[in-house]
């Protein structure tokens, strides 16, 4: 059966100046509980502090930059999402980054740690521990789990989610209902070759109107959004996967490996294949 999530890491750490790192956008998701002290988190172009008393959520592939001057104690709680559908319901919400810690929150939190027993990172430095040999390994570590303690801990993941969930907001229908139309065609085939120009004629709308309509409903272009989702795919294949680039080119709606190498350089700054042996860091 197939599973929600796959649970990489788990632990509680201590920083003293120590936990000021820039991710680009890693292939897990995060939450974190602060037990002590104050840090922050730069998301974007907002800065967010992390106190104790609640809980934060950090997305995959969302990147962001941790700032801490003094010393702070934090849980962590690293996850891959493996469900298709959960996927495509999260990224329809405006996830917001912190909620207050409950107490079935916090025992909840408690009992993963039970369940992982064993999962916390030697180093916890991103440098380090984000690399393609730690994937398989973090992966294999939950398979070897038995399947009711996984089925248990898929329980806890979706109760987590859903506590974000229901405090986050439905991104609102475009009122160009055309162009909303585009972007679910766009969010159904972004793994197959389709272009702008068949988004537009598959909502009846010339390609210079479509693009025109989309940037003012969206404040970017249809090609910005249909390459994030290609290019985010990407980065969970080469890392994820054992398939050659240019089966993660074809895999993911690009004609060919050349052009899926340049837009890959172009978004992420380096080659697919830097990436990979890189770790995504």
């Amino acid at each position: 059966m197939s599973q929600i999530a796959c649970i990489y890491n788990y632990g509680s750490v201590y920083h003293e100046n120590d936990w000021n790192f820039k991710i680009p956008g890693s292939v897990f998701w995060r939450i974190y509980i602060v037990s002590e002290g104050e840090a922050h988190v730069r998301i974007y172009d907002r800065v967010y502090r992390l106190r104790p008393g609640h809980m934060y959520l950090i997305p995959a592939f969302v990147p962001h930059e941790d700032m801490l001057k003094g010393s702070f104690v934090h849980r962590y709680l690293h996850f891959r999402l493996d469900d298709a559908y959960l996927e495509a319901v999260m990224d329809k919400h405006d996830l917001v980054f912190e909620i207050p810690e409950t107490a079935v929150l916090s025992d909840i939190f408690v009992r993963i740690g039970e369940l992982c027993e064993g999962f916390e990172l030697e180093t916890p430095i991103p440098q380090v521990y984000e690399k393609k040999s730690s994937y398989y390994y973090w992966s294999h570590r939950y398979e070897e789990l038995p399947l009711s303690t996984r089925l248990e801990l898929d329980g806890y993941i979706m109760v987590l989610l859903s506590h974000f969930m229901r405090v986050s907001p439905v991104r609102g229908l475009a009122a160009n209902l055309r162009v909303e139309k585009g972007r679910a065609f766009i969010d159904r085939h972004f793994g197959e070759p389709v272009t702008v120009e068949d988004v537009a004629r598959y909502v009846n709308m010339r390609p210079e109107s479509f693009i025109r309509a989309f940037r003012q409903e969206y404040n970017r272009t249809p090609h910005s959004c249909l390459m994030e989702k290609r290019i985010n795919r990407a980065k969970k294949l080469l890392l994820l996967s054992a398939m050659s680039v240019k089966e993660v080119a074809l895999s993911c709606g690009f004609r060919d490996s050349s052009h899926f190498c340049m837009m890959f350089r172009r978004t992420s700054g380096v080659s697919p294949g830097v990436f990979r042996r890189g770790g995504g860091s």
